[in-house]
């Protein structure tokens, strides 16, 4: 029995299970959990339309609506940060010659967005809807 289930024992049932392991393996099991990001790869953290945004090579963003057209290669210059391989870059604001080159797969509109608006005890209701302009993108390559 690992750690994980011994959570729903209880706090003294699973130190007992942890001592036990320890006893019998010499180690304690630790649990890693690897995300959508792998820690050896080279990313960036890019601002573009006002937001922050963490990529590495090959993701695909879905970001505001960019100028250009759709198969258009485009640059976002302001980077924030280059980090992997153990060792991170900081901007003050920007990365010096870091450039994070993407092209842009398509342009559509987000889904339906519902505002409803109401007053209580005075009728008033309105619904609206609104669908944000949106475009998604390939990342490239990341220069520095």
């Amino acid at each position: 029995m690992d750690i994980l289930a011994a959570n729903s024992l209880g706090a003294t049932s699973a130190f007992f299970i942890l001592c036990k392991n320890i006893a019998m393996h010499g180690v304690i099991p630790v649990h890693s959990f690897v995300g959508p990001h792998s820690e050896a790869a080279v990313y960036a953290i890019v601002e573009v339309g006002g937001k922050q945004y963490r990529v590495e090579e090959g993701d695909v963003l879905t970001i505001d609506r960019l100028a250009g057209e759709e198969g258009a290669q485009i640059e976002f210059g302001r980077v924030l940060l280059l980090g992997g391989d153990d060792k991170t870059t900081i901007g003050t604001p920007v990365v010096d010659g870091a450039l994070v080159s993407a092209k842009i797969l398509e342009h559509k509109r987000d889904k339906k967005k519902i505002v409803f608006k109401y007053n209580s005890k005075k009728r008033y209701r309105v619904k609206k809807g609104h669908r944000q302009h949106i475009s998604r993108v390939q990342i490239q390559t990341i220069q520095f």
